[in-house]
């Protein structure tokens, strides 16, 4: 096979409550395809990080970011809200099931949100797992 035409099939398994989730990319030489691999590596680095802080399910929908919440910690959701990144854009449900939403404003990396959101909301559990 030509060196051009040569694939590398990358598996990240990532730990999630409900079992193991793969995400399967295939990346050749070509520019696009290794930026699409490194944003494989960042979803699975951001979900394994999420499971590690009770965090369910990550989901963009209807222009917003949400966060499945395995238990409501009111200490570290309410820190999240008080946040000024997230301020006049997040919304706490307290449903059958926990949830955290932040609104993307236009044009924001839907990931790098996710990624905030996540880090703000792991850190705060951490804080009020110490205290």
């Amino acid at each position: 096979m030509p060196r051009g035409l040569m694939s590398l099939a990358i598996y990240i398994a990532v730990a999630s409550p409900s079992g193991t989730v793969a995400v399967r990319r295939q990346c050749g030489s070509d520019r696009g395809q290794i930026i699409d691999r490194a944003s494989a590596f960042a979803i699975a680095l951001l979900r394994a990080r999420a499971a590690a802080a009770g965090i369910t399910e990550i989901t963009q929908k209807d222009g917003a970011i949400l966060l499945s919440l395995a238990t409501m910690d009111f200490a570290a959701i309410s820190a999240c809200c008080a946040e000024a990144q997230f301020k006049g854009r997040i919304f706490f449900s307290a449903g059958k099931v926990p949830m955290l939403s932040v609104k993307l404003k236009k044009g924001e990396d839907a990931l790098k949100l996710a990624t905030q959101l996540v880090g703000t909301y792991a850190a705060m559990r951490a804080q009020t797992a110490e205290g």
